[in-house]
């Protein structure tokens, strides 16, 4: 069927957070399963074994036209990664952003946060900041930045939409993708990785385990280069046309309900 093979060229993990969004919060919006089901309760996980909560936070987009624009930002940025840097490392990308989300649980965990799609997007973004940070990136179609900092230019946007609360949210966001790069992408992670050797380096942690890469998969698409040295010639090109993407994406957004805030709150 087209619709299935045109499916299956997403790489495999931008494909899996695309469908997770669309079911949890669709699910929400249909009436199958209320926000409350899916929300982040730290206590509701440990003491009743609710262990779909760590997965669900992550995924509850909203409502309205919002949800739309989220669902756009969420692909071009999780795919502009995995078809670069991760190209060909599709169970690695997954694997590192499975950590990168726990991380991002436990910086929420002094704001009782409990919704987590808005932090899975900044990762992504400051990510792909600091992997690119040359590029220009649009913001509202009225003017320019280098793409290092579009992050805290989208923290600011969401200060004075959301308030401190959706702010502080994003903050953990931002701060979880620049201790990704920062551990395994910056030019001090290279230089200790060279030093350190493989198996001295924190490196060799960040490769997906035989099993998960077994259910993964490497993600590589035909007809995009050679190999390894074809995927980083192409790596700054894309990254550079996924920021521009991402800034177009988030153009006259705004500030949905939940991202950040406690449930009840202003």
């Amino acid at each position: 069927m087209a619709i299935a093979d045109e499916l299956r060229k997403i790489p495999p993990v931008t494909r899996f957070l695309c469908a997770s969004m669309l079911l949890v919060t669709v699910f929400v919006i249909c009436g199958i399963t209320s926000v409350q089901k899916i929300i982040f309760v730290r206590q509701l996980v440990t003491s009743q074994f609710e262990i779909w909560r760590p997965f669900t936070t992550f995924f509850f987009g909203g409502t309205g036209i919002q949800f739309i624009f989220d669902f756009i930002m969420l692909y071009r940025n999780a795919d502009a990664l995995e078809t670069s840097v991760f190209s060909g490392k599709s169970a690695d990308f997954g694997w590192q952003l499975m950590f990168n989300c726990f991380l991002i649980l436990v910086l929420n965990v002094p704001f009782n946060t409990f919704i987590h799609f808005r932090a899975l997007l900044m990762t992504l973004v400051t990510l792909s900041s600091y992997l690119n940070p040359a590029a220009l990136v649009s913001i509202f179609g009225l003017f320019q930045l280098q793409n290092q900092y579009f992050p805290y230019a989208l923290l600011a946007i969401d200060l004075f939409v959301g308030g401190l609360s959706a702010a502080l949210h994003a903050l953990t966001g931002l701060i979880a993708g620049y201790v990704w790069w920062w551990l395994l992408h910056s030019p001090e992670a290279h230089a200790q990785a060279r030093r350190a050797g493989r198996a001295g380096s924190w490196q060799r942690y960040a490769e997906a385990p035989a099993l998960f890469r077994q259910i993964v998969g490497d993600g590589s698409r035909t007809g995009t280069g050679g190999g390894a040295e074809g995927a980083a010639a192409i790596a700054a090109d894309r990254a550079s046309a996924a920021a521009g993407r991402a800034g177009a994406a988030f153009r006259d957004e705004a500030h949905r309900w939940g991202t950040g805030r406690r449930l009840g709150g202003g």
